[in-house]
């Protein structure tokens, strides 16, 4: 259960972590409280549908990985917990699929390795990473490119990860990839209980 991750992970990340916090490289850094381009994706290996019964929408994270990333397959499963249990309340999660190197992979195959990692959401294919280096500055400064950002509802970017995994864990040499979820998760609440706003913010499935 998400409720009781969240609950381990909010009281390991008021001990001492494993490592120092990891700070933001400035091209991602610059991009946190700044309005983002509605990103132009080169297709969809897994779309998104839209629900006339669905809430209005108040938010959408975007995590980049790729199949043969380790740190994905550890981080994927997590994500897909918190699109189950945010889905209803208006928040949207996307994997965003960029090959590595950059070259044309099928959609079924895409989407076929995104189930196998544990994620039933939305996959985005980006395949020359053009709108990871549009949206966040990316591979620029970063370690890894497999970073997660969260948008509000008005696409003003409140919350990055610079990679490369996240997930909650009682494990205390885990304490930064805990820590990660954690502030993940506290982001998404943030924006989950805020009134929506009449800008679109989801990207066309």
């Amino acid at each position: 259960m998400i409720a009781a991750a969240f609950a381990v992970a909010v009281s390991l990340s008021q001990s001492p972590p494993s490592a120092p916090p990891v700070s933001l490289p400035p091209s991602l850094a610059k991009s946190i409280n700044t309005v983002r381009p509605v990103p132009q994706f080169d297709g969809w290996a897994t779309p998104m549908h839209s629900d006339a019964d669905a809430p209005p929408p108040r938010g959408i994270v975007y995590r980049w990985w790729t199949i043969e990333c380790p740190w994905c397959r550890q981080s994927l499963p997590a994500l897909e917990q918190l699109r189950k249990d945010y889905a209803s309340r208006g928040i949207q999660f996307v994997a965003v699929f960029h090959p590595k190197p950059p070259r044309p992979i099928a959609p079924e195959t895409i989407a076929a390795d995104a189930k196998a990692l544990g994620f039933n959401g939305p996959v985005a294919i980006d395949t020359d990473w053009s709108e990871l280096k549009r949206l966040v500055g990316a591979p620029s400064g970063l370690s890894a490119t497999s970073v997660t950002v969260v948008l509000d509802s008005s696409r003003r970017m409140v919350h990055a990860h610079k990679g490369p995994v996240l997930f909650p864990s009682s494990d205390r040499s885990k304490a930064q990839e805990n820590d990660g979820f954690v502030k993940l998760q506290q982001a998404v609440e943030r924006i989950a209980m805020r009134k929506p706003s009449s800008v679109p913010v989801l990207p066309k499935g």
